[in-house]
């Protein structure tokens, strides 16, 4: 968990372990991979937990830095609210189990805004909003099962595949 009151950015929370640090990320598919110099993540909050993967096989000790005084950090609440009706938009959902695939380039006809869907055996666990950055990262979606609770997303040794969608035709574009 996150013990701090307000948010910190992401890489200054993590600094002190910065050089055996491979991943941090949330429940909702955001990642923070330095040495790929990907962050979607951008702050961790009071009130939420991330799961934290690091290089070494022993433990480490790890602390939050102090506090950094009279910043303000952009509140995502907006943004998040935008990529849930997106999410909806494409039938996807959010398992909270989420695997990043990372794109570093795209080549063909599409334009800022279309989305990079992802499927598995046919079926969308994931998509992300083409930006014109790169590398583009996709959260792919987990499907979980436990008893009457049936989220649907990719099993391990499904078929991957990725289509286009057209944002001005509404189309899906096989890639």
């Amino acid at each position: 968990p996150y013990f701090h009151q307000e948010c910190l950015p992401v890489d200054y929370a993590f600094s002190s372990i910065t050089d055996n640090l491979l991943l941090v990320k949330n429940d909702n598919g955001q990642y923070y991979i330095p040495q790929s110099d990907i962050n979607t993540l951008n702050v961790v909050c009071p009130g939420n937990a991330y799961i934290v993967f690091t290089s070494n096989e022993n433990p480490i000790t790890f602390q939050y830095p102090q506090m950094i005084m009279g910043r303000n950090y952009t509140n995502y609440e907006t943004e998040y609210g935008t990529e849930q009706d997106l999410y909806s938009m494409h039938n996807i959902q959010k398992t909270g189990l989420s695997t990043p695939i990372i794109i570093d380039h795209i080549g063909g006809n599409y334009n800022i805004g279309d989305h990079l869907v992802v499927y598995a055996d046919n079926r969308k666990v994931g998509f992300a909003e083409i930006t014109g950055e790169f590398p583009v990262v996709v959260s792919a979606w987990e499907s979980f099962n436990h008893g009457t609770v049936n989220l649907q997303g990719y099993d391990p040794g499904d078929k991957i595949n990725f289509k286009l969608f057209d944002k001005n035709t509404s189309q899906y574009i096989p890639l």
